[in-house]
């Protein structure tokens, strides 16, 4: 039995894929891929900011038109028109 080899089949080979499609070799390098420094965290929260403004922008303009045209039935009824909003 001196020339038995057990192999460790918890751990791939290096740069044999994984299940998740990697080499092993490549781990270390995906870690450096999910690190964020303060810059890139103050870059996504000024760009989360900027979509949250726009989005913000778009319903008080959504809530503006709904507004106007319950306003503009509300005066078509009340002047006797039987017509809202130019149907």
């Amino acid at each position: 039995m001196d020339d038995f080899i057990e192999y460790d089949d918890d751990e791939p080979f290096e740069g044999e894929p994984t299940r998740y499609g990697h080499g092993a070799d490549e781990d270390e390098e995906d870690e450096s891929d999910m690190e964020a420094d303060l810059s890139d965290i103050d870059k996504e929260e000024a760009r989360a900011s900027y979509i949250a403004r726009k989005e913000d922008e778009e319903e008080a303009a959504l809530e503006m038109e709904h507004r106007r045209k319950k306003e503009a039935r509300k005066h078509a009824l009340q002047n006797g028109s039987g017509r809202a909003g130019g149907r």
